[in-house]
């Protein structure tokens, strides 16, 4: 059993992040290599939520707090239990990361289908905005044949 909670896989999340953010905020004037580094940040994090050991559900109203490698704050709620939703707070003096994430999970015979419902606002320092969604997920081969994730 997973000592992990949904909302501890959701700050590993944002473990490597400041490295990009940070350097996307020096680059106001050029939004195409800002929006790069953001893209980036976000395949950089790929590997966290790529583990097969499900994390424990967290219960409405339960926080994380944590910090980012640049001093950055995390925060993160359970704001909602049926349909699950986690919301999530990054701050720094170079930038603001707010948004919410609920888990979808289609489960078939030999496939899965997860998508992340909701979206990240990122704010820089500058007034430049990123507006994303996050990305869908499929894992198949569960039980035969060649495994893909």
């Amino acid at each position: 059993m997973s000592e992990v909670t949904a909302l501890m896989v959701i700050a590993k999340h944002f473990s490597m992040m400041p490295m990009y953010y940070n350097k996307a905020s020096e680059l106001g004037d050029d939004p195409v290599e800002r929006l790069k580094l953001i893209i980036s940040a976000e395949i950089g994090n790929v590997i966290y939520n790529k583990s097969f050991e499900k994390p424990l559900n967290p219960i409405l109203g339960e926080t994380y707090e944590a910090h980012g490698q640049d001093g950055s704050s995390i925060y993160i709620e359970q704001i909602s239990h049926h349909p699950p939703v986690s919301g999530m707070l990054v701050e720094h003096e170079n930038y603001k990361l707010q948004g919410s994430m609920e888990w979808s999970i289609k489960a078939g015979l030999q496939s899965a289908d997860v998508d992340y419902i909701g979206q990240r606002k990122l704010t820089f320092s500058d007034g430049g905005e990123i507006i994303c969604n996050i990305a869908k997920d499929k894992i198949y081969g569960l039980f035969m044949g060649t495994f893909g994730h």
